[in-house]
């Protein structure tokens, strides 16, 4: 059933985004090219900077990538870190928010950090506890001291996982009719 509920979730993700894509393509001239629009923290609402960065919900990823520590000045305590390790692999270190507040949409944040694979194998052995997920999937609760230093990683991946069920006449009723499907 949690299944159900996470494909549901992903999908009418993909509806926004696939909708915010078509609503915003309409309203391009033809020749011209997208301006970046302030942040307003909405997922959808993603700005290419000019020196090639990408930000959405007020974080940078690329070249000068916001780090953890900006994360954590965003969502404040509401931040978890682990590493999440499928069996055979070394993990990877990632940041959570759950739940996530993006402007009216709650959902689930996703944050995927560059740290060193060697620094991660250490972080993963003096993990505090380690449990299971859904799956064989290990999610390891990092020690204080690592918590701290996790903070200077980079974001290298965001992911939000709308609570919401959208269908589509809840997405029409937002966005408006797409120009094409």
């Amino acid at each position: 059933m949690k299944q159900v509920w996470i494909v549901s979730a992903m999908l009418a993700g993909a509806l926004v985004v696939s909708a915010a894509l078509v609503v915003g393509h309409d309203r391009m001239q033809p020749g011209t090219h997208p301006v970046a629009q302030p942040a307003s923290g909405l997922p959808w609402q993603i700005q290419t900077l000019p020196g090639g960065q990408t930000q959405v919900m007020g974080l940078r990823l690329g070249g000068q990538a916001s780090t953890l520590a900006d994360a954590q000045k965003i969502w404040g305590g509401n931040v978890e870190v682990a590493i999440i390790a499928a069996p055979g692999e070394g993990g990877a270190l990632e940041a959570f928010v759950d739940p996530a507040q993006a402007g009216f949409i709650s959902g689930k944040l996703v944050l995927t950090l560059q740290a060193p694979a060697d620094a991660v194998a250490g972080m993963r052995q003096r993990a505090l506890k380690s449990e299971f997920m859904e799956s064989t999937t290990r999610k390891y609760t990092l020690a204080p001291a690592d918590r701290q230093s996790a903070a200077a990683y980079a974001i290298t991946a965001v992911a939000f996982i709308p609570q919401a069920n959208l269908d589509a006449t809840m997405v029409i009723d937002r966005f408006g009719q797409p120009a094409e499907r």
